[in-house]
């Protein structure tokens, strides 16, 4: 499998809407900023590189596997987000905002 990584800045109020990649399996992880992740049906809110593990109260690294067709999104609720993309491409390597598949 061909590996990347991509590191994305994102500015304040930012919405990504739903949204899947037809030839990628992402492994996110926050390194900055507060945001809203939506993955599937779930639903998180994370601050930093740290979320809240809902079942402790003890504190993770922000992180989420997303493979291929799985939709997702973001809102943006600090004055900025980074977060690292680590992507898995399926044929030939290619941004993660070129494969880019709105959700119905």
């Amino acid at each position: 499998p061909k590996i990347q990584v991509e590191l994305w800045y994102v500015p304040r109020a930012t919405v990504i809407p739903l949204h899947s990649h037809s030839t990628l399996d992402s492994f996110i992880v926050n390194v900055w900023g507060r945001v809203r992740w939506t993955v599937g049906d779930k639903h998180r809110m994370v601050w930093g590189p740290f979320r809240r593990r809902q079942s402790s109260g003890a504190l993770a690294v922000a992180m989420r596997s997303i493979p291929a067709h799985l939709v997702h999104g973001a809102e943006v609720l600090s004055s900025f987000c980074l977060f690292l993309n680590v992507e898995r491409c399926h044929s030939e390597r290619v941004s993660a905002c070129k494969d880019f598949i709105l959700a119905k």
